[in-house]
């Protein structure tokens, strides 16, 4: 007796990503398969347009009738591609999926043991190893603070002392800002006008 995943298709010892080029060549072929008949429908509105220029209206009616037949067979095989394009699409997230939960059971226990020690450096290489899997782009260098820490450092130094040749290795400089997107995008309010 058959099973039901093997009735419908799927075999289940088969691998995804076997499965999704499968799905993928299908949609392919089925795209090529509407291309054909849409060159062949090109040729025989050719022959339809010939028959009646003849004045041969029968050829011309047998000629429409095959023409239509092909466009629709075309209209269906365009459709099928797209239905094998959304089930393949359907399976690469639903693996995807699988992948991030898989990985997500062992990432959360590294992160919870990371949260009780409060240790910022391993938080932050967990969570830009799951960015990482779970296609998010990284959002910053764990470097970048290490520097601006440290530029800010000098600017307060330099900031509070009262005489900047009390610390001659600190320049006297103002303090950087970090100018977000969205910062440097807005207006300088009423120093412009």
């Amino acid at each position: 007796r058959r099973q039901e995943s093997e009735f419908m298709g799927n075999d289940v010892g088969k691998p995804i990503e076997e499965q999704l080029v499968t799905l993928k060549f299908a949609s392919k072929s089925f795209e090529r398969e509407a291309n054909r008949n849409y060159k062949d429908e090109k040729k025989i509105k050719a022959k339809v347009k010939k028959a009646i220029m003849q004045g041969r209206t029968e050829f011309a009616e047998i000629h429409a009738k095959h023409c239509i037949g092909k466009r629709q067979l075309a209209l269906s095989h365009l459709k099928m591609a797209a239905k094998l394009d959304a089930m393949s699409s359907k399976l690469q997230s639903t693996q995807f999926q699988l992948e991030v939960t898989k990985h997500g059971n062992n990432i959360s226990k590294r992160m919870e043991s990371a949260l009780e020690s409060q240790d910022l450096d391993s938080l932050r290489r967990i969570t830009h190893e799951l960015e990482g899997k779970m296609g998010i782009p990284v959002s910053e260098s764990p470097r970048a603070d290490v520097t601006d820490v440290d530029e800010e450092v000098k600017a307060l130094i330099s900031e509070l002392s009262v005489n900047p040749l009390d610390f001659p290795s600190v320049p006297a400089t103002p303090p950087r800002i970090r100018q977000t997107a969205a910062s440097a995008s807005a207006p300088l309010s009423n120093l412009d006008r």
